[in-house]
């Protein structure tokens, strides 16, 4: 992941399925954040 390459780090709990991707990481103060992607809904 090119977010490890840049020294973050990233846990072990991201999530890979058809329908929603996402992965925990901290930022430089250290505060958890977690990145996410999911598609739109139709409609939304």
């Amino acid at each position: 992941m090119r977010l490890t390459h840049l020294g973050l780090p990233v846990s072990d709990e991201a999530a890979d399925e058809p329908d929603y991707v996402g992965f925990k990481t901290h930022d430089p103060d250290g505060h958890r954040v977690e990145v996410y992607w999911e598609p739109a809904r139709p409609g939304a």
